[in-house]
């Protein structure tokens, strides 16, 4: 399918229900699948993430009977200098699925996360708890990828100093750390990282991982060595 059909099916499967708009607390792009299937897919994209990047994924998970509710954050909610943004983003997540899942009918949902999607998600999970979650290239801890990764660069030079991280230690280290608490016995986790994409890296992956079997869940990790 030539790529300009491709985005006009993806903009028939979809509807738009919310640009985000930070200063008014919408931490999200929300799409909803405009089908009524009986099973839903709640799938929180990635840092700089679009629609567009999921098309073939979307196609095809529409094509076997789900509907999906897509949530795209915006980069903004990992600011050095509004740290309290990502506990916002957090929070809209946990109350926009709770309601949908109250309003809407279905016999089974699943939760999917994507990089930051995959933080994000875990943290819906201690309040909306769902039975399946695909991680996918994420996990925890949000501080130190941030303190990490290329992608934050520009970021970090707004902290001039160990204050500066202390201060981002002080918003962001309790949701690393919050999922440790709750018993999650009844999680099924899926989590398809690579060992070589550094977004997070292995040593952390690692932790993280064992930190979440201790928690309670089963998970599956499928790590690979390639990208």
């Amino acid at each position: 399918m030539p790529e300009d059909q491709a985005y006009v099916l993806m903009v028939i499967m979809f509807q738009k229900i919310q640009t985000t708009n930070i200063p008014n607390g919408k931490f999200y792009d929300i799409y909803l699948s405009n089908n009524s299937a009986n099973k839903t897919v709640y799938f929180i994209g990635p840092y700089g993430g679009k629609k567009i990047y999921f098309r073939r994924f979307f196609k095809k998970i529409v094509a076997k009977g789900y509907r999906i509710v897509f949530l795209q954050p915006n980069k903004d909610i990992l600011d050095a200098s509004n740290p309290k943004r990502l506990e916002g983003a957090i929070i809209e997540a946990q109350d926009f699925i709770r309601h949908d899942r109250g309003t809407v009918k279905r016999d089974s949902d699943y939760l999917v996360g994507v990089s930051l999607g995959s933080y994000l998600g875990l943290n819906v999970q201690l309040s909306e708890s769902f039975t399946k979650f695909l991680v996918v290239a994420g996990g925890a801890p949000i501080v130190n990828v941030f303190k990490s990764h290329y992608l934050f660069r520009s970021q970090r030079k707004k902290l001039k100093n160990s204050v500066g991280f202390t201060h981002i230690n002080t918003h962001w280290a309790p949701f690393d750390e919050a999922f440790k608490s709750h018993e999650m016995d009844h999680l099924n986790v899926l989590a398809i990282n690579s060992k070589n994409d550094m977004v997070i890296p292995t040593k952390y992956l690692s932790k993280f991982m064992k930190e979440l079997v201790r928690a309670g869940a089963k998970v599956d990790n499928q790590q690979k060595g390639y990208l």
